[in-house]
């Protein structure tokens, strides 16, 4: 971990969650107050979304066709666009136990081994219990390819994933690209955790 979030990791306030796949999560502060979470997990492939002409999708039985995000009614493409997903209960329903992230809310991976980073969107919910989700673009962009020759490696990342989520900073309404996800998190990241 970089030491911008290494110091703001000591200085945070631990979450109590206990979900599979989560080492540890802490809330955080930049410099003028803006919160945020920062977690460490382990790093599992996510393929839900819109289907790429070009991926095979038979090789991941959990597959579905939409995500939980649909921004003027267009799901996500997990082959083109960085996302995370969060468990069911943790920021979306009535039940939810984190204020401030709701589906569209902004942040950035980082892949420990290598710093490698990719900015993305919540854009999915996945099962209650479970922590540490990644699109197939978010893991090509942390150093880990998972579509070859067409074909889904139905298998995660090797190693864990820091996740920064920016607290209150829902994106949309309207159509997203990954492009508008990189210019609004660029700026977040800077401020909480660029070295």
């Amino acid at each position: 971990m970089n030491p911008t979030l290494a110091a703001r990791k000591a200085a945070g306030i631990p979450v109590a969650e206990n979900l599979a796949g989560l080492a540890w999560m802490v809330k955080i502060f930049d410099d003028n107050g803006n919160a945020a979470f920062l977690s460490m997990s382990k790093g599992d492939m996510d393929d839900d979304g819109v289907e790429d002409p070009n991926v095979d999708y038979s090789t991941d039985p959990d597959h579905q066709s939409q995500t939980s995000f649909d921004p003027n009614g267009t799901w996500l493409c997990a082959n083109n666009m960085s996302y995370f997903v969060l468990p069911g209960g943790f920021a979306t329903g009535s039940n939810a136990r984190h204020g401030g992230v709701a589906l569209g809310c902004l942040g950035t991976m980082i892949y420990g081994a290598t710093g490698a980073i990719s900015h993305g969107i919540f854009a999915d919910v996945g099962p209650s219990s479970k922590f540490g989700e990644f699109s197939l673009e978010a893991c090509r962009e942390l150093g880990f390819e998972r579509v070859v020759n067409g074909q889904i490696l139905n298998d995660g990342l090797d190693g864990e994933v820091t996740l920064l989520i920016y607290i209150g900073s829902n994106i949309g309404p309207g159509p997203v690209t990954q492009a508008q996800i990189n210019a609004a998190a660029a700026p977040l990241w800077q401020a909480f955790g660029s070295p």
